[in-house]
């Protein structure tokens, strides 16, 4: 990556909210770019564990608990420093304030030899942003490795106009892809901004709690408004090719699934012996498709540590009885598998029941399951009788799941068998 930084200009006389910024340039492969997440870090000052966790909370937070409960929570954490600015210092830099340098809220400015979590993401190609108020001011180094440093007035909240302004620009293409967002909210500080709405005990028992009631029905637009580029791998490859779905198939399937929602991302992997045949799906795909035909990713091979934290970024797993279906279903990413020759009951891989998986089996067939010598048909009927219609069907079903389906206990090791 190769980038330029121009310095920061000083702030005219009532230009306090002008956003620092530095030209970014990166030379990396735009489809890299497209394979590693946007990152939103969100940070709101005064939340405290017990409106989180418990049963004595008194506030309504439907959209914190949807992040706790489909995410990862700690419920044990302890704090650096009992202020804003020390506690950013260490969250950014993983040290505490004798190595980082920020031992006040005012005065003391951030080490320039120690690194940042933010150096280090702009360095592998992100666009870093920063939205902050309180006593983030840049003038405490924190802006360092922001491509963008907007330091806000405290009254500037989500339910304002910069709220307005911040969706907007979320969902336009000021912030290029893949980005890091540093966004640091003060609703909860003293004095507490609530909306009219929640001016009410059915909201909390105290201003803090409406407060943060308010908030979290701020957070539902400010997520709603985030952009949704779904990854989707698809692998095109099986060992023999009596366990290959045909090419044609596989070009309806990524041309269906791209036309039903142009913000997603298709990728195909393949084994070596496939490469040929994974860029000729590719390509008819992306004729089809025509000004959507971007959406497809440029197809490779990965060594297997690379194909798994592939596919545990993406939404969805589509792939026929083969190494990588196996590998994805080491992950809680939805499956879908394309069935020939072979049967579920043995070809299918073990996994967490809670995890979304579906089976799209061609049914009975008097030459099911064969050795895989050769086609007695000889007309490939296992493979050639699925049509992409089904396909396509389950993969709208997984891609709708909440990747986390939970099932009874009699049912914990069947799995949705489509015939």
């Amino acid at each position: 990556m190769y980038a330029t930084y121009y310095p920061r200009p000083r702030h005219a006389k009532g230009q306090k909210n002008s956003p620092t910024t530095r030209e970014h340039i990166s030379t990396h492969n735009n489809d890299d770019v497209m394979l590693r997440p946007n990152i939103l870090f969100l940070l709101i000052d005064c939340l405290r564990a017990d409106a989180l966790f418990g049963t004595n909370r008194g506030s309504r937070t439907p959209t914190l608990d949807r992040l706790v409960r489909t995410g990862v929570s700690c419920t044990q954490a302890v704090s650096s420093a009992s202020s804003t600015t020390q506690c950013v210092a260490s969250l950014l830099t993983g040290t505490y304030s004798f190595v980082h340098g920020i031992r006040s809220i005012f005065g003391l400015k951030l080490n320039p030899t120690v690194p940042t979590l933010v150096e280090t993401l702009r360095t592998a190609g992100y666009y870093t942003i920063a939205e902050v108020s309180g006593p983030l001011f840049p003038e405490t180094g924190l802006d360092r490795g922001f491509d963008v440093y907007h330091f806000r007035e405290g009254s500037a909240y989500l339910s304002t106009a910069w709220g307005a302004d911040l969706r907007q620009r979320l969902q336009s293409t000021e912030f290029r892809s893949p980005w890091f967002l540093f966004l640091h909210l003060w609703e909860l500080h003293h004095h507490r901004h609530i909306l009219p709405a929640f001016r009410h005990r059915t909201y909390g028992r105290n201003r803090y709690e409406r407060a943060l009631s308010s908030l979290d029905s701020e957070l539902a637009t400010l997520i709603a408004a985030l952009p949704q580029n779904t990854l989707i791998v698809i692998h095109v490859s099986a060992s023999t090719r009596f366990k290959r779905w045909p090419e044609d198939s596989f070009v309806s399937l990524v041309v269906a699934l791209v036309q039903q929602d142009g913000s997603r991302r298709v990728f195909l992997t393949s084994g070596p012996s496939d490469v040929e045949a994974a860029r000729r799906i590719t390509d008819a795909a992306r004729r089809n498709l025509g000004s959507l035909g971007s959406a497809l990713l440029e197809s490779r091979t990965f060594p297997l540590a690379d194909l798994r934290a592939l596919i545990v970024r993406a939404a969805l797993f589509i792939g026929g009885d083969s190494g990588p279906l196996h590998i994805a279903a080491t992950t809680s990413v939805p499956i879908v598998e394309l069935l020939g020759p072979t049967l579920a009951e043995r070809s299918f891989p073990w996994r967490d029941p809670s995890c979304f998986s579906e089976i799209i089996d061609p049914g009975d067939l008097p030459c099911r399951p064969c050795h895989q010598r050769t086609c007695v048909p000889g007309d490939f009927r296992c493979l050639t009788g699925t049509r992409p219609e089904r396909v396509i069907a389950a993969a709208e079903r997984a891609l709708r799941s909440t990747h986390r389906l939970v099932a009874s206990a009699t049912n914990a090791r069947k799995i949705p068998v489509v015939h």
